[in-house]
């Protein structure tokens, strides 16, 4: 693992290539204080950065296991989770994209069927599968 002093100032934790920014913890230690009757300690915010680090890990060691692929709950659970985060950016970005685009110059297609078209870009069909 590399040194601390390697990060960026905002980046308090780099597992693989995904960054835990700063301003990521500091919303868990706030969303954390919130729930408390005290002010927080040390060993709260240790805590929390440990619950932000074991959720990537276990993440990242779910989306790289073969099981997310073979059990189909956790694969449709996983699938709906995605589309349901890429409905909520695309909507939020659809109303500003609007208010700063005339009529004609809007979008005649929906975002998540770009977004899935450009995805399905990368897939190796088999063709005459029938």
């Amino acid at each position: 693992m590399s040194e601390s002093h390697d990060l960026p100032n905002t980046v308090v934790v780099r597992i693989d290539e995904y960054d835990i920014r700063l301003a990521e913890y500091e919303r868990a230690l706030t969303a954390y204080a919130k729930d408390k009757q005290s002010p927080l300690t040390q060993q709260d915010k240790d805590l929390v950065l440990e619950k932000l680090i074991d959720e990537q890990l276990l993440l990242n060691d779910g989306l790289n296991s073969p099981w997310l692929m073979k059990n189909r709950h956790v694969r449709n659970t996983v699938i709906q989770s995605l589309l349901a985060g890429i409905i909520t950016q695309t909507q939020a970005s659809d109303s500003q994209s609007s208010e700063r685009l005339s009529d004609e110059n809007k979008l005649t297609e929906p975002t998540l069927e770009v977004y899935i078209k450009q995805l399905r870009k990368q897939a190796i069909i088999k063709e005459n599968i029938n």
